[in-house]
């Protein structure tokens, strides 16, 4: 049953394998994690650019999550010698082979094409050369002989053409928004050179003797940059508490700048992920992992109405619940996680609207007067919509006979009357004389009994 799981594995992601050349061996242990199928393709017959793919596949436990610990092991742990792809191999003098490349920076999240950072983290750059010096004689000496003088790399790495550091994992923190890495290495070779000539030591004899020597200094500079931008979005929620009745709570949670939302209850909650984590490869043989995000909201729901019309997205949701004990809300970004408490103080609001009176002409100004005091309260009124607190006006509109007003979901209304100025006298024409035949009506049947 695991070979037939493990093969099922590896036929879906063959075609992502074959793009990758064979990588460096991997241990799982060194991930933090030991995973019997893990091992289980570690042992396995698989080439190793299989390996690199389906192992992180595995580990990745939750892709609505990232993962940044792991990608952060899974980057540093490999032993780097060879030149990646992507980096230029130089040399000057003695000095062969070189390359230095920055191979990522971490934490980092790729959305929409853009490379995000939390601002605080780490630059991981790797570099390598190489030296050849010669050993055959030079021309016009009877030998040459050659050592190394002295031999420095340099690594110095930038943040907005500030010094951060010159180690090959460098810590750096910054708030600018636009975040500019460079690194630097400078490689410097000294090496001394002694040179032996053919020399007239006596009658009929030669020898091979020092005759003089020089330093030769060869030194080489290589640079790479790398871009970022920093997310600086942090995640808020305010919850409140709108009304109670029988037992059910009415709620609202407004949330933002969140990447995925989770409220918890002892017997209910609310979860809503918002995009779907996977991994981008790069520089090939070593396969660096960094974080792509990828909009896919998923929603789940456990023992909650939500109220209609409300926007589920989290930054106005607005439900029905009987339990309130345990609540919890956690936020996420790409980058951090955030838990608060939930408000679940309630205090009960009497909201109700009065109007000045009942019946108005068309255009006439309708006084509305709010309660409870002192408190924005939303109005809506034929076409228009406006916040007030304690008086509000609005001007009457023929067959718009209906006042609403609305505080956090809480909502009430006024019905009035309205018509229009012109047909007043004809409505009190036909009311008088409805009134007159119903007077006239009640007489004829007092005098005239049953002839009516």
């Amino acid at each position: 049953m695991k070979d037939l799981k493990l093969l099922g594995v590896v036929i879906t992601l063959t075609f992502i394998s074959l793009l990758l050349p064979s990588a460096l061996a991997f241990d799982c242990k060194r991930l933090g994690k030991d995973f019997a199928s893990c091992s289980e393709i570690e042992g396995s017959e698989l080439e190793e650019a299989e390996k690199e793919i389906l192992i992180p596949s595995l580990l990745a436990e939750n892709t609505a999550k990232p993962d940044h610990g792991f990608v952060y092991r899974w980057n540093t742990e490999k032993e780097v010698n060879e030149r990646p792809e992507g980096a230029g191999e130089y040399g000057n003098g003695y000095i062969k082979n070189a390359w230095m490349k920055i191979f990522t920076i971490m934490p980092s999240v790729i959305e929409n094409e853009t490379l995000y950072s939390s601002g605080k983290g780490g630059i991981f750059t790797a570099y390598n050369y190489g030296t050849n010096i010669p050993s055959e004689k030079q021309a016009g000496d009877c030998r040459t002989e050659y050592s190394k003088e002295s031999e420095i790399a340099e690594l110095k790495v930038y943040l907005n053409s500030a010094l951060i550091g010159g180690s090959k994992l460098t810590s750096f923190s910054s708030d600018a928004q636009d975040l500019d890495f460079k690194a630097k290495l400078d490689i410097d070779l000294k090496t001394r050179i002694r040179h032996y000539k053919i020399k007239n030591v006596g009658e009929n004899e030669i020898r091979c003797e020092f005759d003089n020597e020089e330093i030769k200094h060869d030194s080489l500079a290589i640079e790479d940059s790398f871009k970022a931008k920093l997310y600086g979005k942090l995640p808020e929620a305010d919850f409140r508490i709108l009304n109670q009745y029988y037992g059910t709570s009415l709620v609202k949670l407004d949330a933002s700048n969140f990447t995925a939302l989770k409220l918890e209850f002892n017997d209910s909650f609310y979860e809503l992920n918002k995009f779907f984590y996977s991994f981008n490869y790069s520089l090939k043989p070593y396969n660096i992992i960094t974080i792509k995000a990828d909009e896919d909201e998923q929603k789940s729901v456990g023992n909650l109405k939500i109220a209609a019309g409300s926007n589920s997205e989290g930054n106005d949701l607005s439900f029905a619940i009987n339990d309130l004990s345990g609540c919890k809300i956690r936020l996420f970004t790409h980058f951090l996680e955030k838990e608060q408490e939930c408000n679940l103080d309630y205090n009960k609001i009497d909201l109700k609207i009065k109007t000045d009176k009942l019946r108005y002409k068309i255009n006439e100004t309708i006084k509305v007067e709010i309660f409870p005091k002192n408190i924005p309260i939303s109005l809506a009124y034929g076409n228009e919509s406006k916040t007030a607190e304690n008086i509000a006006e609005f001007k009457a509109l023929l067959l718009a006979n209906k006042i609403k007003a609305d505080y956090n979901g809480l909502e009430t209304e006024k019905l009035i009357n309205v018509s229009d100025a012109k047909s007043w006298p004809a409505l009190f024409s036909i009311g008088t004389f409805s009134f007159l035949n119903y007077f006239l009506y009640t007489l004829a049947r007092k005098f005239y009994g049953g002839w009516i």
